[in-house]
């Protein structure tokens, strides 16, 4: 659990994700991009090079990260399973993960 005040950071043990200087680096790449976008946000000086640069960040985190689309509640023409690339994504390890055959 983190607190809001940011006083203490908990977590579970077995919930604990350790991360390497790669991931660090993304995930501190990401907030600031998040907070240079929102800190004064104004809808009329938002830039789309912020937007691009914040979409970029966040494509980058499924690989750094080991995040997935969920498996699709739809199945192809053949039956075989899809991603559900417009709703929510899960860890790969989720049971609810899409697994590509490839």
């Amino acid at each position: 659990m983190i607190s809001r005040n940011n006083k203490v950071i908990k977590a579970q043990q077995h919930n604990t994700m350790t991360l390497d200087q790669e991931q660090k680096k993304l995930l501190l790449d990401i907030f600031n991009a998040g907070r240079e976008l929102f800190d004064e946000f104004d809808i009329r000086y938002v830039k789309a090079w912020d937007l691009k640069q914040l979409e970029d960040l966040i494509d980058d985190m499924k690989d750094a990260f080991g995040i997935v689309p969920k498996l699709s509640e739809h199945k192809h023409d053949d039956g075989s399973d899809m991603p559900a690339h417009w709703s929510d994504h899960v860890w790969s390890d989720d049971h609810r993960a899409y697994k590509s055959k490839d």
